[in-house]
């Protein structure tokens, strides 16, 4: 069945007719929006580079203020091992100049 009725049926004369006609203005809207187009894009490049960049030095940041921690906690540590010993080794002397 063939439904022609419905179909839409191109003039193709009358494609002449509605031609579309550039003006002046309408270059330099043209021109005008993709300037601010480029200008939109180059600024929300340092903007998303910023936020990464600031975002990436708060964490290191943290990690280097943590791994400080860990590294002041280990040389205490470590003076208190010294102490120890050199508290053991007085008890040992101590003691064998006692007996």
């Amino acid at each position: 069945m063939n439904n022609t009725i419905n179909q839409f049926r191109y003039i193709y004369d009358n494609v002449d007719i509605y031609q579309f006609q550039s003006t002046q203005l309408d270059w330099i809207i043209f021109v005008g929006t993709i300037v601010w187009g480029v200008i939109l894009m180059v600024w929300l490049f340092y903007f998303i580079r910023f936020i990464s960049l600031s975002t990436m030095s708060y964490y290191l940041g943290g990690a280097l203020a943590r791994k400080k921690k860990t590294l002041g906690d280990l040389i205490l540590m470590k003076d208190i091992q010294t102490e120890l010993e050199k508290e053991i080794e007085q008890a040992v002397l101590k003691a064998a100049f006692h007996s």
